[in-house]
């Protein structure tokens, strides 16, 4: 069965599937309203502070009780941006849940990770308990009921966990859980990890971008930045990729993390002195919040190993819709003069992308234009068929206004009956009637540039004006088109009829036409501040991974990137039951179908220690 007929039968599953989010629909504006909410009211109701009265634990692994044998290696996944639409997510977690994983590109089997870290974004598109139930922990108990021994769970809130003040984020995930066979351990939204071969892993709560709190940082001092010893590596997931903004026109955008790195990972204050250096150095930082696949590796001198490098990765292929890849910088410098943090004798350290991706280069600029192809799945009616409603509606009423207008001018000649007087009116009564409102409304946006004149901006963005004049001149057209119609059609209809087809004409035309002329309007402008909407239009499914990390006995890092373009599309009920975290009994959902085999994004890389 699909998506939508497993959804009948939530009652049984204890959850109902949900379909990928729509980004552009009218439903999501209240997204973006809790995500304005979230922002003006999140340093005032920030639940970080409060979490300083929960326990500060450091985690380990393997955890107490377990250890590795000897020359045995540590396995870990990584994966953001879960929770939107169930096949892809599901799809995701049931590779993640498998207890080897064989890759295309790749001779051998991966095993399952004992931890899974999930970099952010739980939930689509706004977190509450029940969305956690419905997008999350059902496809991820479904793909792994259980499993011996459980791995464990680790999570980092994105914005969207953050729409609630973190209020169902904290019970998921701090209060000793399973979600399907993986455990979870941590008591905050942040966490250190004690790694084997002195290696440790971090997350980091920035909250909306905004600071990192005190009891956060005290966390970070006693956890890490104590028992930090020379020579030791740090791995540091952030919410967000930072990094990607600080060679476009922000200088500063690197500034938290750099700070973290500089006063708690390489060096420490003893007792109020100087800070001491502690030897220790991040080597891997991971981040999803951008949907896509996306590696700078440190610029190294002539002759240095290239596992020598400091990585940086994007990973957000979790389960939300796929992301650009194409106009992101090709070389990154974290801090540059310009940055408020940046102090004479730092280093000047450089970080150039490397050249696979996902999507690829020619892919993402390719992909891009789809919204505005009406013959493509992709096309922005398609998608968001929410957005078809809207621009119809914005037609039926530009209709009536200029209807209103023109009838009040020949009102006399037609005995006060507005459709009668319409449908009859010649061509070019039309034409001029039309031809003198565009004139005025083009005359309007022309007072709105006067400004640029004076070197200073319009008053209403040009961008804005080009959307506004598309949809009125479809009004007009529309106006002028059905106007035209040959009388004769109506025949003897009652007036009020004849009003209907008109409406409903118009309404259908018109929105198809202004929805169309949206969709182009995103590309054009894409560059202009709109690059995620031309993707989140089309809420691209298929392309979704993961990485899989190799912690070896020497204390390298191999990291494999993985991702899938195909994702399961038909389910059975098993009639297997399944205790839940709340005590319930549960079916869980079973793919009808085998599961697709992923393949590598890149060939795997690596990452040396600190000591080498």
């Amino acid at each position: 069965m699909k998506r939508a007929e497993l959804a009948e039968h939530f009652i049984e599953l204890n959850f109902e599937p949900q379909d990928a989010c729509r980004w552009l629909s009218p439903s999501e504006l209240r997204t973006f309203l809790a995500s304005t909410l979230s922002m003006i009211f999140g340093n005032y109701a920030d639940k970080r502070e409060l979490q300083k009265v929960f326990d500060s634990n450091l985690i380990t692994i393997p955890a107490e009780g377990e250890e590795l044998a000897e020359g045995e290696d540590l396995w870990i996944d990584y994966t953001a941006d879960v929770g939107d639409g169930f096949e892809a997510t599901y799809t995701v977690a049931a590779l993640l849940g498998q207890d080897t994983l064989r890759v295309d590109g790749y001779d051998g089997e991966l095993p399952r990770g004992r931890m899974l870290v999930l970099g952010g974004d739980e939930v689509y598109p706004r977190a509450n308990t029940k969305a956690y139930e419905d997008r999350t922990v059902g496809p991820y108990r479904s793909a792994m009921p259980w499993a011996t021994p459980q791995p464990l769970m680790l999570a980092l809130p994105g914005n969207h966990d953050w729409y609630d003040g973190l209020t169902a984020f904290l019970r998921l995930f701090t209060q000793d859980r399973t979600i399907g066979g993986w455990r979870t351990e941590q008591k905050r939204s942040y966490f250190t990890v004690q790694l084997p071969h002195r290696w440790w892993l971090v997350g980091l709560d920035s909250q909306l971008d905004a600071y990192f709190d005190d009891p956060q940082l005290k966390y970070f001092e006693e956890t890490l930045t104590a028992n930090l010893q020379p020579g030791d590596s740090v791995i540091v997931c952030a919410a967000t990729p930072a990094w990607l903004k600080s060679s476009s026109g922000h200088p500063d955008a690197f500034n938290g993390l750099e700070w973290f790195e500089r006063n708690f990972v390489t060096s420490r204050k003893v007792h109020g002195s100087d800070p001491e250096p502690t030897g220790a150095q991040v080597r891997l930082w991971l981040s999803g919040d951008k949907h896509h696949y996306m590696r700078y590796a440190e610029q190294l001198e002539p002759g240095e190993a290239p596992e020598t490098a400091r990585q940086m990765v994007t990973c957000g292929l979790g389960g939300a819709y796929l992301d650009t890849t194409h106009e992101l910088a090709k070389e990154l410098q974290l801090l540059p003069n310009a940055s408020r943090n940046w102090r004479e004798g730092d280093s000047e350290a450089k970080f150039v992308q490397q050249p696979a991706t996902y999507p690829s280069i020619d892919e993402s600029r390719a992909w891009v234009g789809r919204l505005g192809m009406p013959w493509r799945a992709e096309w922005i009616v398609r998608r968001n068929p929410g957005v078809f409603t809207v621009f119809a509606m914005a037609q039926f009423t530009f209709f009536l206004l200029l209807l209103l207008i023109f009838w009040q001018g020949i009102q006399a000649k037609n005995n006060g009956r507005i459709i009668d007087a319409y449908i009859s009116a010649s061509p070019e009564v039309l034409l001029r009637f039309t031809g003198g409102f565009l004139a005025v409304l083009l005359l309007a946006f022309a007072i709105c540039l006067l400004p640029m004149l004076r070197r200073r901006p319009p008053l209403l963005p040009i961008k804005a004006m080009m959307l506004v004049l598309s949809q009125l001149g479809t009004a007009c057209a529309c106006f002028v088109g059905f106007g035209l119609l040959p009388s004769g059609i109506f025949g003897g209809l009652a007036a009020w009829f004849k009003f209907f087809i008109v409406i409903v004409g118009v309404s259908v035309v018109g929105g198809v036409i202004g929805a169309f002329f949206l969709g182009v309007w995103i590309v054009i402008y894409m560059s202009k501040g709109l690059t995620a909407w031309a993707m989140m239009g089309q809420a691209i499914e298929e392309g979704k991974g993961f990485l899989r990390i190799k912690l070896s006995p020497d204390g390298r890092l191999t990291i494999y990137p993985i991702v899938t373009e195909k994702l399961v599309r038909e389910y059975d009920i098993s009639p297997k039951m399944v205790l839940t975290s709340s005590g319930r009994f549960t079916k869980i959902a079973v793919p009808s179908e085998p599961l697709p085999t992923p393949r590598l994004i890149e060939q795997p890389y690596q990452v040396l220690p600190t000591s080498h």
